[in-house]
């Protein structure tokens, strides 16, 4: 059963499958957001509850006029654990990152693992 994608102060999370969560975080460029993981989501969301946030000025996420930094960016994703938790009680999580989106969900993670 799939859980609807759901918004946290503007951040778009998509939402697909069902099973135990996993989370993954695209890139950052000219035309990124969570569509560059379709083909990982087409094959996690048999056994998981995928997670693919459009990180903050891209996809459905909104474009506000503020400062896009790594901190808004690891903020974003701590935003999303927060929620995966509430969804699915504590615990660490697997998670993909992709190209510099690395960069935040290494920072996320070692901020709070």
């Amino acid at each position: 059963m799939t859980t609807p994608d759901f918004r946290l102060a503007g951040l778009h999370v998509h939402v697909a499958g069902g099973g135990p969560p996993v989370l993954l975080v695209h890139s950052i460029n000219a035309a990124a957001g969570a569509h560059e993981m379709r083909p990982l989501v087409e094959h996690l969301r048999a056994t998981h509850t995928v997670y693919t946030p459009d990180l903050p000025g891209f996809g459905a996420s909104a474009r506000a006029d503020l400062a896009y930094t790594p901190r808004l960016y690891t903020d974003a994703l701590h935003a999303v654990g927060q929620a995966i938790q509430a969804r699915h009680g504590p615990g660490a999580r697997p998670a993909v990152a992709l190209s510099l989106g690395c960069e935040f969900l290494a920072r996320a993670a070692a901020e709070r693992p």
